[in-house]
């Protein structure tokens, strides 16, 4: 375990940079600002890599980047952060772009905002990686995804996410998402999407391709005496198209 005074617990990469990980554990790193393991400005490239129970005290409860980052068959368990719980891109540089593939996020958490296990401004692609009780104080219980961040979400599972206070259990998007050949289970949001939450003031369609969406809820801001206002038990759009395509929607 290593602490650092604010950026990058273990690691700190400055613009320019190439960080490559392999076979590496980040365990218990600590930054009182971004990035609890690592902090990255140029480009990182993680594989085969295991972060458990890295802090960081406002983003990046594992990893902060600004430009490229690609994740290939990791794993994130128990990080936290005030916002983006596992990883957060802190600014949008040009080039940005996020690659997650063969990966699993379980149990990461951003206490006060948005983003459990991922906070993400830039187009990001993720393929056969597993979303499974992460949480949000805000909204995006796994994935916060800001304008301009296109998605595209493919073979991939969300479960038990939840965003305690806002919307989108498994994800909250504000540009282009496409989900394909995904499956998301018992995720739950206190006031909108209990999975997914889209809003896009330029009409940026959310596209749902041959995936499932079961068991999810959006249990409404108010509880009392019964949860019955809220919006979305599986998706929740605002000012933009849906499209679905062979898709199931059981028990929301």
């Amino acid at each position: 375990a290593n602490t650092l005074a604010q950026n990058g617990g273990a690691i700190l990469a400055l613009a320019g940079s190439s960080v490559t990980l392999t076979n590496t554990v980040l365990h218990a790193n600590k930054a009182t600002a971004v990035g609890g393991a690592i902090f990255s400005q140029g480009a990182l490239f993680i594989q085969s890599s295991l972060f458990y129970r890295n802090s960081a005290g406002t983003d990046g409860g594992a990893v902060g980047f600004t430009r490229v980052l690609s994740v290939h068959a990791s794993q994130f368990l128990s990080n936290t952060a005030a916002n983006g719980g596992g990883i957060v891109q802190k600014t949008l540089d040009a080039g940005s772009a996020l690659t997650i593939t063969g990966s699993l996020f379980r149990s990461n958490v951003a206490s006060s905002f948005s983003g459990g296990a991922l906070f993400v401004l830039a187009p990001y692609f993720i393929s056969s990686s597993t979303f499974e009780a992460n949480l949000a104080g805000f909204g995006g219980g796994g994935i916060e995804a800001r304008f301009p961040a296109t998605g595209t979400v493919e073979f991939s599972t969300f479960v038990r996410n939840a965003a305690s206070t806002f919307s989108g259990g498994a994800i909250e998007s504000a540009a282009p998402l496409t989900i394909s050949f995904s499956t998301f289970l018992t995720n739950t949001a206190r006031f909108s999407g209990g999975a997914v939450k889209h809003t896009s003031f330029f009409g940026a369609p959310v596209t749902v391709i041959a995936s499932l969406f079961r068991g999810n809820q959006a249990t409404g801001a108010n509880c009392l005496p019964a949860c019955n206002d809220g919006a979305g038990g599986a998706i929740h759009s605002i000012f933009t198209p849906i499209i679905v395509d062979a898709s199931t929607f059981d028990n929301n």
